[in-house]
């Protein structure tokens, strides 16, 4: 662990003896700026500009830039942090620092990422390249059944019928793996999302499913959220989805949808009159294929709920439902404010 102080006005004016045995300087020839010297040349704009700006402000400093280890003779990871010390009146009268190797987290995270950017890329390929050949069975079994009709007995005809049933299953399972791999695509300087026009594309989305069911769907005034709008409509589309898909043939279906700010988050609901949920398997819905209902019951791959709990981890969030069967359904996401 290195070890340094400043000045109020940012001035280094102690190492401790771990700084000089990693970079190598010598006590004799020590000044404010040695410790720039050390710094990645990618990375000392940045740090400059962090630790400065926090010797204006006042605050905290926490910034993680790679130093020059001279025995190893390579770039290490460290995390800066730096607090300032006040006085009796108030005033900043120095600042503490230290410095901590993180280059084994760091080397793990890289590798973790280049793995999932690489399982990321597989399953995109893969479900495109899939797209091809069951367009081909779809196009070629409707092609067979409308030109050759009359010379088949009725067993034929079923067959191809299940064939092209088959190949449109299978597309609508690429087209959801799709989405949960484009989950994971999350930039971290995301925008502001206005929760009520991703809630409007979702619908505009939905509107054949929700016009047929003759479902009334209503939202309080939602806030906007750091997030990315596309998830946000996805999140609305899928469980708003669900909520017309798994309604009740005894009552008109209604919707709902709220948000509460609580405990820095927010806490968005999606309410049904739906059949509801049986409360032990209110964990298994949200897995990959899990599915409480047979495909001839409900149409659907089953991905739908693990989309969204895909995404809302990406913000480190989190979904459950309430639920009862025959009582309906709320799903609510926490969202960070």
């Amino acid at each position: 662990q290195m070890v340094w102080t400043a000045r109020p006005d940012g001035y280094i004016d102690y190492y401790n003896e771990r700084w000089y045995e990693f970079t190598g300087f010598s006590r004799e020839v020590f000044g404010d700026a040695s410790w720039v010297t050390a710094i990645h040349p990618e990375d000392m704009r940045a740090t400059l500009e962090a630790y400065y700006t926090a010797i204006r402000s006042g605050q905290p400093y926490n910034f993680e830039h790679r130093l020059w280890d001279r025995s190893e003779e390579r770039w290490r990871w460290f995390i800066g942090r730096a607090l300032p010390i006040f006085d009796h009146s108030g005033r900043i009268s120095k600042w503490f620092g230290t410095s901590t190797d993180i280059d084994p987290q760091k080397h793990v995270e890289d590798d973790l990422r280049r793995a999932n950017e690489a399982l990321e890329q597989f399953a995109f390929s893969a479900s495109h390249d899939l797209q091809e050949p069951l367009r081909a069975i779809k196009i070629y079994g409707e092609l067979l059944a409308k030109r050759h009709a009359e010379k088949l007995d009725p067993q034929a005809l079923d067959y191809i019928r299940f064939l092209r049933d088959g190949a449109v299953r299978m597309e609508a399972l690429v087209r959801d793996l799709l989405t949960y791999t484009e989950a994971l695509k999350y930039d971290r300087s995301v925008e502001i999302a206005d929760a009520n026009a991703a809630l409007r594309a979702a619908l505009d989305n939905l509107s054949s499913a929700i016009s047929e069911s003759a479902a009334q769907v209503t939202a309080d005034r939602l806030p906007s959220v750091p997030v990315s709008p596309t998830h946000l409509q996805q999140l609305f589309q899928n469980l708003v989805g669900n909520a017309v898909k798994y309604r009740s043939p005894e009552r008109i279906p209604t919707v709902r949808i709220t948000a509460e700010r609580q405990n820095g988050d927010w806490i968005f609901a999606v309410s049904d009159n739906g059949i509801g949920i049986d409360p032990q398997y209110k964990e298994h819905i949200f897995g990959l294929f899990k599915r409480l209902h047979t495909k001839n019951e409900y149409a659907g791959t089953g991905i739908g709920l693990a989309i969204c709990r895909r995404i809302v981890d990406q913000y480190r969030g989190r979904i459950w439902v309430d639920s009862a069967p025959g009582q309906g359904s709320t799903f609510r996401f926490s969202l960070p404010e």
